[in-house]
């Protein structure tokens, strides 16, 4: 038996970096790596228990979000049980009704 993984979207995969090089640019490449880990740690997690999440009235029914502050991770469950799609980690202090209404 296999453990819950997560699987990055494009879009995700986007963001990630995009965070990366915001942190290591600010506060250096030290920080930015252990920023990514923490992150993934917390996708690591769902993954394990995707029910944590909670669903928000901007988000379509079958998405839900979780704060590794101060960023939030929007995802939903993959098909099989096995884990979470994670579709975007995004500041939480972007207009995320804005993001997902208007994609």
């Amino acid at each position: 038996m296999t453990s819950p993984r997560f699987v990055l979207s494009e879009e995700a995969r986007g963001d990630l970096r995009d965070i990366e090089a915001w942190v290591a640019d600010h506060d250096g490449e030290a920080r930015a790596m252990a920023v990514v880990e923490r992150i993934e740690n917390t996708m690591q997690n769902l993954a394990f228990m995707p029910g944590m999440g909670r669903w928000r009235d901007y988000l379509p029914a079958s998405h839900r979000a979780f704060p590794a502050a101060p960023w939030t991770i929007v995802y939903t469950a993959l098909e099989d049980g096995d884990g979470i799609l994670v579709q975007r980690i995004l500041h939480a202090r972007r207009d995320l009704s804005e993001i997902f209404e208007n994609p």
